[in-house]
């Protein structure tokens, strides 16, 4: 089994380099590190028991019906897998028209694959979003508003989450056993632009989370857990843990396992 693990991480971290600059290098801490923005109470936390009235309903796998649609431009709902319900997203023209074109000829993958990078068209306007519901759980251990506060300090007001991320990072955190802290969550186009992510950084379709690590031992351990999780891309060490004063851990959903042969 250690074998096997061993050349499937190998098969990974050389099918990842093709196409790298383009997808998911320059993410948000590799630009901006800000430890002092770190939220002081843990994502991932404890269930400290203030939300008692709010009963997280049963994990349920990314397949299975109610998880909703995983690749953009998404619809005007949304179900997390605590089973928390969303509703009534909205269209904002002018945020979707600044998405790049997958048909550009910039996307380094097959036509296949440009449906997995259309623009997304609706969108979670934060500003409606009341207290209530951003103390509501989208997992057993993460709430909305975890997902929600950093796209609201960048300045963004209409965002996506999309559930699969949600349920692989909980997942991770169950593997874990304790505390996560997010640090990327969904970015706009434009302020992904603006701090120098990938052109085409899942983190713009909501479909992609950043997590801290204290150290490179944590960051290490996250990372070896992660690869038993049906995450479509986990970032190589060298891009997000070694040599890094704040290493961290990038995975996303994006719709296909980005180190399968017909991908490189």
């Amino acid at each position: 089994m250690k074998l096997l693990w061993g050349f499937v991480s190998l098969a990974f971290v050389v099918g990842c380099e093709e196409g790298k600059k383009i997808l998911d290098q320059g993410e948000e801490e590799r630009v901006v590190e800000e430890p002092a923005q770190v939220p002081t109470e843990p994502a991932g936390g404890e269930n400290d028991g203030s939300d008692d009235a709010i009963v997280p309903a049963p994990q349920t796998p990314a397949s299975s019906p109610g998880i909703g649609p995983t690749d953009p431009p998404y619809t005007t709902e949304v179900t997390f897998p605590s089973g928390l319900h969303l509703a009534g997203l909205g269209t904002v023209s002018a945020l979707t028209a600044t998405y790049p074109d997958p048909a550009s000829g910039l996307l380094p993958f097959a036509t296949s694959r440009q449906r997995h990078y259309a623009p997304v068209e609706y969108f979670i306007d934060i500003r409606s979003l009341s207290d209530s519901q951003r103390e509501r759980r989208v997992a057993t251990n993460f709430k909305l508003n975890e997902y929600v506060r950093i796209p609201e300090r960048n300045g963004d007001h209409h965002i996506y989450i999309d559930a699969e991320i949600a349920l692989h990072a909980q997942q991770l955190r169950d593997a874990w056993g304790g505390p996560l802290v997010l640090t990327s969550t969904f970015r706009s186009p434009e302020y992904n632009a603006a701090i120098g992510g990938a052109f085409f950084s899942r983190h713009m379709y909501g479909d992609a989370l950043d997590i801290k690590a204290n150290d490179e031992t944590m960051a290490f351990d996250l990372y070896n857990l992660a690869k038993f999780l049906e995450v479509s891309f986990l970032d190589a060490p060298e891009n997000t843990i070694v040599g890094r004063n704040t290493p961290w851990l990038h995975i996303d959903d994006r719709g296909w396992p980005l180190n399968t042969p017909d991908t490189r």
